[in-house]
């Protein structure tokens, strides 16, 4: 992703800089009094330390700045009910024997009823919800159960033998290599208050 955004942006606008790491490095790494008009997080706020990224917000947004959290509502490709779906996970767990102790996870466990009430501490919650499909190939699916829940690192050398069962059962399945991905996207949305103290 820093790649791409190097190749596109940063040579148009240097105002743009990126950072690689975790987000509660980068915000222990910026000044205490910079503020920020809006902050982003695109299916990773349930991986992060929720107090330590709260108490960042309200350190770094600036008044009715705003924190974006946006994330899938569906319990994410691990529980989807499609026939690819279901042949790929029985592919990954019987036909690689992955480790006993391998747990594919949407994140870190959180208490979210917690978790939004202390976002309510930074400002005003405003909760989207919305549906979309996609069709994907049958490349954009095996590359998304390789990027997910460390499945990558899990298979090792078994990598190119996963992706070749893998292209070989979904096109068995649509010889056309169109496959329907629908989800369910859910935002929350953080406005912080105009008042410093709450």
């Amino acid at each position: 992703m820093l790649n791409q955004v190097n190749l596109k942006v940063i040579n148009h606008n240097s105002r743009i800089k990126t950072y690689h790491g975790i987000a509660e490095d980068y915000f222990a790494s910026i000044p205490k009094d910079f503020k920020i008009d809006l902050v982003t997080a695109g299916r990773s706020f349930h991986w992060m330390d929720h107090e330590e990224i709260i108490k960042q917000l309200k350190n770094h947004l600036k008044p009715e700045g705003l924190f974006i959290s946006v994330g899938e509502n569906d319990g994410g490709i691990w529980n989807r009910k499609a026939d690819w779906a279901q042949m790929m996970k029985n592919l990954i767990f019987c036909g690689f024997h992955l480790k006993k102790d391998f747990k594919p996870t949407n994140g870190i466990k959180i208490d979210w009823i917690r978790t939004r009430d202390k976002l309510k501490t930074i400002g005003e919650i405003q909760e989207v919800e919305f549906k979309a499909e996609l069709i994907w190939s049958s490349d954009q699916i095996i590359n998304l159960y390789l990027s997910s829940a460390g499945l990558f690192e899990w298979l090792g050398n078994e990598i190119d033998d996963f992706k070749l069962k893998s292209k070989e059962k979904l096109l068995s399945m649509n010889q056309q290599d169109k496959f329907i991905f629908d989800f369910t996207i859910g935002m929350t949305i953080v406005k912080k208050y105009k008042a410093s103290a709450v």
